[in-house]
């Protein structure tokens, strides 16, 4: 398949994993996967996919660099789902949002948390594998005009980055959040948020979400990111399952303006507690579940529903990771 249509922008980021548990989260390529090798209810409905993943022949590698950009295209087959509905139901209406220009790309910002040449081919790879399940997802779907929109942004900087934790990786998050949404703000919605350096000081924050604030009307794309550190990297060697990486909120009101490092508690990575239910701020993804998260997330509420917080067994064996989410239940 020739490579015009997704677009991979490096800028400065990245990071992925998978979660049999979180089911509603789940592409219906990976549900179909896990119901026929798995213990999932075999009674929910499913059509039979292909199992194999979508190989993009010459696929050109991405660049490694500290600034600057660089775009991939992969054009759509032009197949249709012979009149079926799409299984992506808010992603649609999102490119037309109210709040920002015409034009707005969609797609999450990836923020890369591990540096080195002996990190480089597998950082290259990870982005391989996030463009091709988007495109695998969309070609699926017949959603060519997706496709076309969609833009992966990478935040690189190795200095400021290398062994950067989740608290890191949001705050880098929301310097480009602040840098870039503005501009795409409609003139009037510019205005109502109280001007330009207003709304970059709001976007730089780390207050909740709500309606004075301009990322709670927005698309995901300015909302939620996603990061690759040196764990995520390790999950491209777990040839059974997808690759995995880690998923951040911006609406986490527990972030301080220093410089705060993850506390390890007994089960859990992050957060204060052993509580199964405190949310940390952020949840391993499976990379094949990418374009689903993004259309769920469209919804803000959506982020409370299919949270599951991120246990230190989840990158181990996935079975032992299975018994591992089963136990804490």
């Amino acid at each position: 398949m020739p490579l015009n249509g997704l677009r991979l922008t490096l800028s400065q980021h990245s990071r992925f994993f998978w979660c049999t548990t979180r089911f509603c989260l789940l592409t219906p390529s990976t549900r179909q996967r896990l119901l026929v090798s798995s213990n999932f209810p075999s009674s929910i409905p499913t059509t039979v996919l292909q199992q194999q993943r979508t190989i993009f022949p010459g696929r050109p590698k991405a660049t490694i660099a500290n600034s600057g950009f660089t775009q991939k295209k992969i054009a759509s087959t032009g197949e249709s789902r012979g009149g079926k509905m799409s299984d992506y139901k808010a992603l649609p209406d999102s490119l037309s949002n109210s709040h920002l220009q015409p034009g707005a790309p969609w797609g999450f910002v990836v923020v890369r948390a591990v540096y080195g040449a002996s990190s480089d081919s597998a950082w290259t790879q990870m982005l391989d594998h996030l463009c091709s399940s988007v495109a695998e997802a969309l070609e699926l779907n017949g959603d060519s005009v997706l496709l076309q929109k969609f833009e992966l942004t990478s935040i690189q900087d190795e200095a400021k980055l290398n062994g950067a934790d989740s608290h890191a990786a949001r705050r880098a998050f929301r310097a480009w959040v602040a840098d870039d949404l503005p501009p795409r703000l409609r003139a009037e919605y510019l205005e109502q948020y109280g001007g330009t350096t207003q709304v970059r000081a709001k976007l730089l924050s780390n207050d909740p979400w709500h309606d004075n604030h301009p990322v709670e009307r927005v698309p995901p794309r300015w909302q939620y990111c996603l990061f690759v550190d040196e764990d995520c990297l390790r999950s491209l060697s777990h040839s059974s399952q997808s690759p995995t990486v880690k998923f951040l909120t911006t609406n986490w009101e527990p972030e301080s303006t220093g410089a705060p490092t993850e506390t390890f508690t007994h089960d859990w990575i992050g957060g204060a507690t052993d509580s199964g239910t405190e949310d940390v701020g952020w949840m391993f993804l499976d990379v094949d579940s990418i374009v689903h998260a993004y259309d769920r997330c469209i919804d803000p509420y959506n982020w409370d529903i299919f949270y599951e917080r991120p246990y230190k067994s989840w990158l181990d064996d996935p079975n032992t990771a299975e018994e591992g989410a089963r136990t804490r239940e």
